[in-house]
């Protein structure tokens, strides 16, 4: 096994645990994790937000290149996305989906380990990593999340 995989995904891990985010690791049981899952999308909804700019940074496999997607929501529907990248790289969009993704990666055979961060207040997703067995691994974090309040005015 190559370990040298593991060593961003611990160091990622301390980091938020130093930084107060809630923290779900792969090794709880599966129901766990999605009771875990469910409690954030829940606080994530009782916000109201339906109107929203999101920025995620996203990584693909092994390299080192991070993807930058500003994703412009609008009543839970993508409005427009703005990357150097290929839209069609982007793993989420709306939080939402990002939900969901979480969701279709617990219990999946081809994961080897996964981690996945909340934000402690509103419940979205902070940081998302997927090691899977193919080295197809995944990591979405979340930098911003930004509510647009002009769409009631």
């Amino acid at each position: 096994m190559d370990f040298s995989r593991l060593i961003p995904l611990v160091a990622v891990s301390w980091l938020v645990v130093l930084s107060g985010c809630d923290l779900l690791m792969f090794d709880e049981a599966e129901d766990d994790q999605l009771d875990v899952v469910d409690e954030h999308e829940q606080l994530w909804q009782d916000q109201g937000i339906t109107d929203y700019r999101v920025t995620y940074g996203q990584q693909i496999g092994g390299g080192v290149e991070i993807d930058t997607f500003h994703v412009f929501v609008s009543e839970q529907t993508v409005d427009s996305v703005e990357t150097s990248a290929s839209r069609d790289e982007l793993i989420v969009d709306t939080v939402d989906s990002f939900f969901e993704h979480i969701r279709g990666r617990i219990g999946d055979d081809n994961v080897l380990n996964l981690s996945i961060n909340f934000q402690d207040d509103i419940g979205y997703p902070t940081t998302f990593e997927a090691l899977l067995d193919e080295g197809a691994d995944e990591r979405i974090e979340t930098f911003e999340i930004v509510e647009d309040e002009s769409e009631g005015e």
